[in-house]
C-alpha cells in the first residue's frame, strides 16, 4: 500500500506502532488464487518482491476436522476435489465417478492452474476481477463449471452439514461470516478450499517490500503515537513519540484493530469475535502426520454459539499453537474463557492424538489473548460484504462526541469483505 502511494508521487510516512496490532490467520495463509493476483500486481506496479512471491511462500496442508470426519486439502485441486467426494459424498461424489474419474490429475491441475492466473491478469478491470465464472465457465474438458454448480447447489441445500460447512468454509478463509449465502461468495469459497494453500514468510517479504519502499523514497518509523491531531472532524497532524515530533498529515491510512489507546472508533454491525493464543510442546507418536498442517475444528453442536471455532498448528519441533474464538460481548475478557479454550482444544487433540495425557499437556500450555478478529453479520446485512458494492464501510468516529473523524482511511478488519485477502488487495489498490 505503501509503494502505491509513492508510485502516485505522494511523500508516504509508515508507522509502526508497537501498541498497534495488525495480524490475522488470513494475512499469513493464502490459496493460489491470492497467489496468482499478487503475482499480477507485481507485474502491473513493478514490485520485485510480488513479482517473486514463491519465494515467500511454504506449501501447507489444510486438515479440516468437521463431525468426526478428517478432510485433508493438499496441493492438488484434482485430489482434493477426489478427497470431498470421499468424505462427503453428496457434495461432488456422482461428479467424479461420471465426469472426472478418468483425467489425469497433472493435467486437470494444469489447466486449473492456468485459468486462475488468466483471471487475475483482468486486474485492470476491477470488475472482470471479481467475475469468477470467467473460470468455471472456461473449460468444458475438465468439468471446471459442473464442479462449481454442483457445489453451489450442494450448498443451497437446508441441511445442517451443508450450513456448518458453509459457516467454517469462511472463517478459515476470511474475517466475516454469515449465515447468509451469495453466489460469489461461494465460488471463492470452493477456489478456496480446493486450491493449494501456503504459508507466508511474512518476516523476509517484509523486510523485502521495506527495501523497496525505502529505495522508491518512502520512510518507515518505529514509534507511538502521543496524540491524534483531530480538529473540526479531520485529523491534521500527527504528534509521534520521536525526534519527528509533530508531523502534518493530508490522509492517513489506519491497518490495525480499533483499539482502547485510539480516540477513535469504528460502529460494529455484527457480532465481534475475538482470539485466544494457546501454546505449548505436544509429545505423541501421530504427531509426525500433522506437523506444519493447519488443523481446524468445527462441530455441530458448536453452531451458533459463544466459541465455535478453532485451529491449531505443530511446527517441526513439535511446537503446538492454537487459535480459539469467542464471542466478544460487553464485559467479556480473555482470560475468562481460558479453561473453555483449554477443554475443547484438548478434546479436539484426542480426536487425532488419543491418549494424550490431559495433566501434562495443560501443565505445559501457556494461554494468552489472541490478535485474531472476525465478524459475525446478521444475514440481512449480507450484501455490504460483497467487495461488488464499494466502500461501504461505518466511518471512523471520535469517542467522545460520535463525529466521523475525516483524513483517516480504515484498512483494518473491519474494512474486509467477503471474499477474504482476495477483495481485500483489489480494494485498497483503487
Amino acid at each position: 500500500y505503501g509503494i502505491l502511494s509513492l508510485k502516485k508521487k505522494k511523500t508516504t510516512l509508515i508507522i509502526n506502532d508497537p501498541k498497534l496490532v495488525l495480524e490475522n490467520k488470513w494475512l499469513n495463509n493464502i490459496g493460489h488464487l491470492e497467489r496468482s493476483l499478487l503475482i499480477a500486481l507485481g507485474e502491473r506496479y513493478h514490485i520485485d518482491s510480488l513479482v517473486n512471491i514463491d519465494n515467500y511462500l511454504i506449501d501447507q496442508n489444510t486438515i479440516l476436522y468437521i463431525n468426526e470426519k478428517l478432510i485433508e486439502f493438499s496441493n492438488s485441486p484434482y485430489i482434493n476435489i477426489k478427497e470431498i467426494a470421499r468424505k462427503i459424498p453428496d457434495c461432488f461424489s456422482d461428479l467424479y465417478q461420471n465426469k472426472l474419474i478418468d483425467i489425469e490429475q497433472e493435467e486437470f491441475d494444469q489447466s486449473f492452474f492456468d485459468s486462475l492466473e488468466k483471471l487475475c491478469l483482468n486486474i485492470t478491470d476491477k470488475k472482470l476481477a471479481f467475475d469468477l465464472d470467467q473460470l468455471w465457465e472456461e473449460d468444458t474438458e475438465f468439468a471446471f463449471k459442473d464442479i462449481k454448480d454442483s457445489f453451489l447447489s450442494y450448498l443451497n441445500r437446508d441441511e445442517l452439514l451443508t450450513k456448518q460447512l458453509h459457516y467454517v468454509l469462511q472463517v478459515m478463509f476470511q474475517t466475516v461470516f454469515s449465515s447468509g449465502k451469495n453466489e460469489l461468495e461461494s465460488k471463492y469459497l470452493l477456489l478456496s478450499m480446493i486450491s493449494p494453500r501456503y504459508e507466508v514468510d511474512t518476516k523476509l517479504l517484509i523486510e523485502d517490500l521495506m527495501f523497496e519502499f525505502r529505495k522508491m523514497g518512502g520512510d518507515i518509523i518505529q514509534t507511538t503515537v502521543n496524540d491524534w491531531g483531530i480538529a473540526d472532524g479531520q485529523l491534521k497532524y500527527l504528534l509521534l513519540n520521536s525526534i519527528d515530533g509533530m508531523v502534518q498529515v493530508d490522509s492517513s491510512s489506519y491497518f490495525g484493530k480499533t483499539s482502547e489507546v485510539l480516540p477513535f472508533e469504528s460502529e460494529n454491525l455484527g457480532t465481534q469475535f475475538l482470539s485466544i493464543d494457546l501454546e505449548c510442546y505436544i509429545e505423541h507418536e501421530f504427531v509426525e502426520l500433522f506437523k506444519n498442517k493447519r488443523i481446524c475444528f468445527s462441530g455441530e453442536k458448536r453452531m451458533g454459539s459463544d466459541f465455535p471455532y478453532w485451529e491449531i498448528y505443530i511446527n517441526d519441533e513439535g511446537q503446538l499453537k492454537a487459535i480459539y474464538s469467542f464471542a466478544d460481548y460487553l464485559g467479556t475478557k480473555a482470560s475468562f474463557y481460558y479453561h473453555h479454550a483449554l477443554e475443547d482444544i484438548y478434546n479436539s487433540l484426542q480426536n487425532i492424538t488419543p491418549g494424550l495425557v490431559k495433566a501434562d499437556w495443560i501443565s505445559r500450555a501457556k494461554l494468552s489473548k489472541g490478535s485474531d478478529v472476525w465478524f459475525e453479520y446478521p444475514p440481512k446485512l449480507k450484501s455490504i460484504l460483497l467487495p461488488t458494492n464499494g466502500h461501504s464501510f461505518a466511518p471512523l468516529v471520535h469517542k467522545v462526541d460520535s463525529v466521523p473523524v475525516n483524513g483517516i482511511e480504515q484498512c483494518g478488519p473491519k474494512r474486509s469483505k467477503s471474499l477474504g485477502l482476495y477483495s481485500y488487495l483489489l480494494d485498497i489498490m483503487t
